[in-house]
């Protein structure tokens, strides 16, 4: 169970009115289920599936059965806890530490992020990829239907800093220098 929506990937919402009751008695509405990517303390990314969402819980609770469906297996100690790998060799996946009572695990979410990004317009776009064709032969490209799929392109001229590279134009360096 997790109380954090943006930690959930996949989010599938449930709008049947499944409850589930704490250790306090007290009712709170699942509002969907997801995945959670997590970082363990060796680096690793481990995804847990099938976690509910319940609106107004503060804390993270992790079912063992759960887990032990995953084909994990959860050692309880003392002072810490375990989780192993069964199809790894019964390798450490993460570990936890008992803090009053509960065993909390060294896990933080990972984050979303974008691995590319950019401002092109369709036409910069196409203009790079046909090696930075003017765009009135771009435009002539697609009315002529020489290329299949091009998408619908604007009458646009945009400077293009690649181009006018290309054309800066030097003069020769002089050979010989005469002094007067």
């Amino acid at each position: 169970m997790i109380g954090s929506k943006h930690w959930l990937e996949d989010f599938k919402e449930i709008n049947e009115g499944a409850k589930i009751y704490l250790g306090d008695d007290k009712s709170h509405q699942i509002k969907g289920c997801g995945k959670v990517s997590v970082i363990l303390r060796y680096g690793n990314i481990k995804q847990i599936y099938n976690v509910i969402y319940v609106l107004g819980i503060t804390k993270n609770l992790i079912s063992i059965s759960m887990i032990t469906d995953q084909d994990l297996k959860v050692e309880f100690f003392k002072s810490n806890c375990y989780i192993n790998h069964f199809l790894d060799g019964m390798k450490t996946i993460a570990t936890g530490i008992r803090t009053r009572g509960l065993y909390k695990l060294d896990v933080r979410p990972t984050l979303v992020q974008a691995l590319t990004s950019t401002s092109l317009t369709t036409e910069e776009l196409w203009h790079q990829r046909f090696g930075h064709i003017s765009y009135n032969d771009l435009l002539l490209l697609q009315t002529k239907e020489m290329v299949r799929d091009i998408p619908m392109l604007k009458q646009v001229y945009n400077d293009c800093d690649a181009c006018t590279l290309g054309k800066m134009h030097r003069e020769e360096f002089p050979v010989r220098v005469e002094k007067k």
